[in-house]
């Protein structure tokens, strides 16, 4: 089976190429600037097909040139960038996935899988957010926030991807998996080209996890203010890519009305501080220089801190994820980046 993977030469969909071929598949790399830094080990193994969704042609003529029977979509402006330029974000992540459901449908390809965000849920609150986290179920009200203040262009694409590609699956019969996973992080997202490197030095996320595992390889400190050490279900990108690839290919996913939901983390919750220990044990003149502040950092990720309810992602899926562990992730990260470093 041919699997188009656009956005495949990011810090997902690298390891999704890797995924498919341990699986059997031949993955087909769709991407507007080909990076092989993670994919030199099996670049014979896969096509890779230089192109840009926003162009509609490039992606017809790439699913039907390789006979594509199902379509991992990552390719998207991500949030830094798209703050910085909405207009592109909306061009690329709404009217180029659109382009891609179109060339679904004309190529006669069964399946496409999109990776939204977490963020699409309203505000989490009461026991599914801090400091209970009880797992949030699939069927959390979406969508219905009252107040943009705090909401990011980012997040305001996929919940008009989802609306758009919901009814569009249905009106055309092709199956839609909408998968949504937390803060990612993992070996390349600082960087790769197409993840545009968050240099606000009050980032927090699976960006600071990345920043603080980078500086004490490197043998520096890093310094950060209280309030950007969350607690949250922050995920690592190779566990994300198994569950975006499982999506594409299991034959026991339950469609209702032409689509299907899926959430995927590491089932469990971690805070900034848990890596800091990691860190500390693998570096010991590593040292994160904690500052108090006013709590200042209230953004779009206050609201949004939760932990997963898996239990369709492992049914239906079977999803399990192999980095919940901190250590082993953090190990992982580096001995991934030192391999590809080479």
């Amino acid at each position: 089976m041919n699997t188009l993977v656009t956005g495949g030469t990011g810090s997902i969909g690298a390891w999704v190429a890797h995924e498919l071929l341990n699986r059997g598949h031949t993955p087909i790399i769709f991407d507007i600037n080909i990076r092989e830094q993670f994919l030199d080990d099996i670049s014979e193994k896969i096509q890779f097909v230089e192109g840009d969704i926003t162009n509609y042609d490039s992606i017809l003529n790439c699913v039907s040139n390789y006979n594509v029977d199902r379509i991992i979509h990552l390719a998207k402006i991500l949030p830094a960038y798209s703050e910085e330029r909405p207009i592109h974000a909306l061009n690329v992540n709404v009217s180029g996935t659109g382009n891609v459901l179109k060339a679904a449908v004309n190529a006669g390809i069964k399946r496409v899988v999109f990776s939204s965000s977490k963020s699409v849920f309203d505000t989490i609150t009461e026991e599914y957010g801090p400091p209970l986290f009880k797992p949030l179920p699939i069927d959390y009200p979406k969508f219905s926030r009252t107040s943009l203040d705090h909401v990011p262009f980012y997040t305001i694409t996929n919940k008009m991807v989802e609306y758009f590609a919901i009814r569009y699956s249905r009106a055309n019969d092709l199956e839609l998996v909408i998968t949504r996973f937390g803060s990612t992080w993992g070996p390349g997202k600082l960087q790769t080209q197409h993840e545009v490197y968050d240099k606000n030095p009050q980032s927090t996320g699976g960006w600071l996890i990345c920043r603080m595992i980078e500086s004490a390889v490197s043998g520096s400190s890093i310094d950060v203010n209280a309030s950007q050490l969350k607690t949250d279900n922050v995920v690592y990108t190779k566990d994300v890519a198994l569950g975006v690839t499982l999506a594409a290919l299991s034959d026991n996913v339950h469609f209702t009305s032409g689509y299907r939901e899926f959430l995927l983390d590491a089932g469990c919750v971690f805070n900034h501080k848990d890596f800091a220990e990691a860190l500390c044990e693998l570096y010991p003149s590593f040292n994160l220089n904690v500052n108090e502040d006013d709590g200042g950092m209230a953004s779009h990720r206050d609201g949004v801190a939760c932990r997963f309810d898996l239990s369709r992602s492992k049914e239906e899926l079977g999803y399990s994820p192999q980095f919940a562990d901190v250590k082993t992730a953090v190990n992982d990260y580096i001995k991934t980046s030192e391999k590809y470093s080479q």
